[in-house]
């Protein structure tokens, strides 16, 4: 009896504890499995990179005038051409400017004349013919005075009218004036011009060496010469076209300095420097890289519309290229990657891979099939990784775009992309 009741007690205990593995096995067939996609917790090199775009132009153009207009006789130079500074690049007609050359000339000539002659003074004879109108005046002078006697007493008498008397008066002061000026002829003859009479003629004698040099000037200016050396970018006159003082001529540009004006988004502006360096690509050589530098940021931002993106705030970024200037050419439109910082070792994990939640960041490790919550903290970033610098290590498997509803400890499968790509190709016939 007692063997047989141990052995029955023995069988109810076995039957317990498989009834209780039943229990767990049923319990896990009916918990929720999610399907998820994974990375793995790579170390590599790290950059964090702001993107702008912008059009290659020169650092220094020059664009030439014509200092004077006229009709263009030569063209000397084609586009593309190197130059010096002072070499010719036109020759304007210049019958009409030595004219003016020989006429400024001679307008000072004659200044010149005027002033030593006014310098030397009165010759003698001048002096003679002052003194001999002087005296004809006095002379003047004396014959109106016996006339007024002569009609006064003629009047007393009352044999000429009154009226006569008054016109002999008139007379005598006429003659009195003539006499005065004469003196005064006299006088400015014998002691010569006055300092300020000088001073005017010495002013009209500069007045007419400037003129003399303006014009030597615009003569020259016919000759368009190059200001810089370069290359010339643009011609703009042909042989036989007339041409306005102030029309722009050629464009010489250095094409061994160039740069890059881009422009980069409002949001990512605060991480930019001067200083930091960049990689340049460009629609014309689209599998190189150059190098460049940050050299310039913009103070203020600017409202631009770009076509159906509407509205945006932009900052302008000058970027100076530093090798591979002979390749690009001004005006191509390039782009630039800014890197802002780098680190040659990093773990990294695919930005879809961190949930952000309550301030807290966190990612899901799979381990032995189930989804492990782990808290994270993130360091730089670019378009596809982000650094983690605490919570993860190296070859870890992290859940991409979890589900809301995966929980710590939820089982997981891991889809296999390359099986799933194959049941729709087969879906796909």
């Amino acid at each position: 009896m007692k063997l047989a009741y141990k052995i029955l007690i023995g069988l109810g205990i076995v039957g317990v504890i498989v009834l209780l593995a039943a229990l767990n096995l049923w319990r896990a067939n009916q918990e929720e499995v999610f399907m998820v996609k994974t990375a793995q917790v790579k170390e590599e090199k790290m950059e964090a990179a702001v993107f702008a775009s912008g059009k290659v132009k020169l650092v220094d153009r020059s664009e030439v005038y014509a200092i004077v207009g006229g009709k263009v006789e030569r063209v000397l130079v084609e586009e593309g051409d190197l130059v010096k500074p002072g070499q010719a690049l036109a020759i304007l007609e210049t019958r009409e400017l030595e004219k003016r050359v020989q006429q400024a000339e001679a307008s000072l000539e004659l200044e010149r004349a005027s002033y030593d002659k006014t310098l030397a003074g009165a010759r003698p004879q001048e002096i003679e013919q002052a003194k001999i109108r002087l005296r004809q005046a006095e002379a003047g002078v004396e014959v109106a005075q016996r006339n007024l006697e002569r009609v006064a007493a003629l009047v007393a008498e009352g044999v000429a009218p009154a009226k006569d008397l008054e016109a002999a008066r008139a007379e005598l002061a006429k003659a009195q004036s003539q006499l005065d000026t004469t003196k005064q002829d006299l006088s400015l003859v014998q002691a010569g011009e006055t300092a300020e009479a000088i001073r005017v003629l010495e002013a009209r004698i500069r007045q007419a060496e400037l003129a003399l040099a303006l014009a030597r000037e615009e003569l020259q200016a016919a000759s368009v010469v190059a200001p810089v050396a370069g290359t010339v970018l643009k011609v703009s006159i042909e042989p036989g076209e007339m041409v306005a003082t102030g029309k722009t001529l050629f464009s010489i540009g250095d094409l061994g300095r160039m740069e890059l004006v881009a422009e980069a988004m409002e949001a990512d502006s605060g991480r930019l420097a001067v200083g930091q360096p960049v990689r340049i690509t460009t629609r014309a050589l689209p599998d190189e890289q150059l190098p460049g530098k940050v050299e310039r940021i913009a103070p203020q931002a600017q409202t631009v519309v770009k076509n159906q993106q509407g509205e945006q705030v932009m900052v302008a970024v000058t970027i100076k290229i530093q090798e591979g200037r002979n390749v690009l050419k001004p005006g191509y439109n390039a782009d630039a990657t800014i890197v802002t910082d780098s680190k040659e070792s990093a773990l990294v994990v695919p930005h879809e891979a961190v949930v952000e939640k309550d301030g807290n960041k966190h990612v899901f490790v799979v381990d032995d099939g189930r989804a492990k919550k782990v808290e994270v903290t993130t360091g730089i970033g670019n378009e596809l990784f982000v650094e983690i610098t605490s919570g993860l290590q190296k070859d870890q498997v992290v859940v991409i775009n979890p589900s809301e509803k995966l929980q710590d400890g939820s089982r997981v499968k891991v889809r296999d992309e390359a099986k799933d790509k194959g049941n729709k190709g087969k879906s796909d016939d």
